[in-house]
């Protein structure tokens, strides 16, 4: 529990590519970024408003993209391992939410699971361009690691059939019964995959409308930039 604790929020740099843990917000940033933060949250640049703190509390699973004056939110759904019994090695996907609130230069990310946080964090490190990182290309990266975790569940489900299939073909009818069990975990499975993917269409949909949003206006400043030289 005490590791768990300590490492309850976690604050990620680009420039120093160094992870602090923390048990509390006031002790997790060094000095500087500290003064930083502090300073934008005077300005309002991560204030983030109530109906967002309520989803994140309760844990809201409906996925969805909310998009405000200073930050858009994106609820994104990822799986996790969770076994039916300890002694029992077949394990069924169970569903988590990830919430990814977005503003103009940080992306902040509340999550039960780092895995996908920790991924991201060595994309970055091993960026060769920082000049392309931005809070909607983390928001991306966080996106495209979540769906690419779907594979190896989709794999491992692919594997059972055919492995209850193989069996169905040399079992005898009186010991079919045996496979039910297995069917059984192999159907929760297949449907648990198959709920938490639905809605991610509608989501990425949505989300393309901010970040393309948010890309004009770093363009237009760009070229405003240009004029005056």
């Amino acid at each position: 529990m005490a590791m768990a604790l300590s490492k309850r929020f976690s604050f990620f740099s680009s420039e120093a590519h160094k992870t602090v843990t923390s048990t509390s917000w006031a002790t997790l940033f060094p000095d500087e970024d500290l003064q930083q933060v502090l300073q934008d949250q005077q300005k309002g640049c991560s204030d983030f408003n109530q109906p967002t703190a309520e989803d994140v509390v309760i844990r809201e699973p409906r996925e969805e993209v909310d998009v405000y004056d200073n930050y858009y939110l994106i609820c994104f759904q990822t799986l996790i391992h969770q076994s039916l019994q300890k002694q029992e090695q077949t394990e069924i996907p169970v569903s988590v939410a990830l919430y990814i609130l977005v503003f103009q230069c940080r992306a902040i990310t509340f999550s039960l699971s780092e895995k996908h946080v920790n991924r991201v964090r060595e994309r970055i490190r091993g960026m060769h361009n920082p000049s392309i990182l931005s809070s909607d290309w983390i928001c991306y990266a966080m996106i495209d690691d979540i769906m690419n975790s779907f594979e190896p569940f989709a794999r491992d489900a692919e594997r059972e059939r055919e492995a209850i299939e193989d069996q169905i073909h040399t079992v005898r009818i009186d010991d079919a019964q045996i496979l039910l069990p297995r069917v059984n975990v192999l159907r929760k499975k297949t449907a648990q995959i198959s709920r938490c993917l639905s809605g991610k269409v509608d989501v990425l949909n949505g989300y393309v409308t901010p970040s393309l949003s948010r890309a004009r206006s770093h363009c237009q400043l760009l070229h405003e930039f240009a004029d005056v030289d």
